[in-house]
């Protein structure tokens, strides 16, 4: 939602029907795939998962080339926690994901921590 918001306001509306026409082609064709080969739920929302993170990531280095601001090491450690996190919750227990999830937030979270203490200052401001 936020990435559209970026290509309404730099005026670039062919860019964003081309970038949502890719990601209905891509869904479809990747859906069609699973209903043919395995008719698999878990199948289904991973093909949806792909298409849903091909659309932001490929949106996202698009509007980082406008503003020439490229972040190539955020997402492969973006897609490594989350590549990661799938596989895990995937094999484990229930409690164990949960325990996981809070992990893997706080883990993201320090990462992140500069970002954090921006937003929180900002927030604090707006009291």
């Amino acid at each position: 939602v936020v990435i559209n918001t970026f290509y309404k306001v730099l005026r670039q509306e062919k860019a964003l029907l081309k970038a949502n026409v890719i990601c209905v082609v891509l869904g479809l064709l990747l859906s069609t795939l699973v209903v043919i080969f395995d008719m698999s739920v878990d199948f289904m929302a991973l093909a949806l998962l792909f298409t849903i993170i091909f659309r932001v990531y490929s949106s996202d280095f698009y509007i980082s080339g406008i503003f020439e601001s490229y972040r190539f090491g955020k997402v492969i450690l973006e897609m490594s926690i989350f590549g990661l996190f799938i596989i895990a919750t995937h094999t484990l227990s229930l409690s164990q994901s949960f325990l996981l999830l809070f992990l893997f937030t706080i883990a993201y979270t320090y990462t992140q921590k500069a970002k954090v203490r921006v937003w929180l200052n900002i927030f604090k401001g707006t009291k």
